[in-house]
């Protein structure tokens, strides 16, 4: 059965919550709306529920979606994931120098590689709840968004701090920087 429009709303409310990128929660489930439900089924399919990956908001897709204790599940960024938490994931991995370009919001292809390239710095430091995958799970959004020098990561991954001659504007991501030299102060 279809949903009514305040049930729409809240569903749309929840998607929005979880940083989906839905649009105005306005009781109609247009494109926006129904490719936000498709990405949450694939993700809850993945996770073994029984759900169809249509697009369509079914009530058992609703009722699961609603369910509190799926959030941390929900907040999964897998590719075309998009809204505000894939931008601001971007945009880390482009400080990070991982990722070039421009944070657009949608996860493809090169936001996966830069997720991906990540993951592997993440492993080879025996960090928990990280995997090589693609998919961007809470943990590991909260270890990229928070201060990774604690964990060796001193940004950009790439930067070799052992030969400082090859420091290259890439490297850089701060606001401002200070230069000094060293024998005159």
């Amino acid at each position: 059965s279809a949903l009514s429009r305040s049930d729409t709303v809240t569903l749309q409310q929840r998607l929005s919550a979880l940083g989906y990128n839905i649009g105005q929660a306005d009781g109609i489930i247009g494109s926006k709306t129904s490719a936000a439900v498709k990405t949450v089924q694939q993700i809850l399919a993945e996770a073994g529920y029984d759900v169809k990956i249509t697009g369509v908001a079914d009530e058992a897709t609703v009722g699961l979606v609603l369910d509190d204790d799926n959030t941390d599940l929900l907040l999964t960024l897998i590719p075309g994931s998009s809204g505000t938490r894939v931008k601001e994931l971007q945009q880390r991995l482009i400080d990070l120098n991982l990722l070039c370009g421009s944070a657009d919001g949608i996860l493809g292809q090169d936001t996966v590689t830069a997720i991906r390239s990540f993951e592997e710095w993440a492993s080879g430091k025996c960090l928990p709840g990280v995997t090589a995958d693609g998919n961007v799970t809470v943990a590991e959004y909260r270890l990229v968004m928070s201060d990774r020098s604690r964990y060796g990561l001193i940004a950009p991954v790439f930067y070799d701090p052992s030969r400082p001659d090859s420091l290259e504007t890439g490297h850089l991501y701060a606001a401002h920087a200070v230069l000094m030299d060293a024998y005159t102060g």
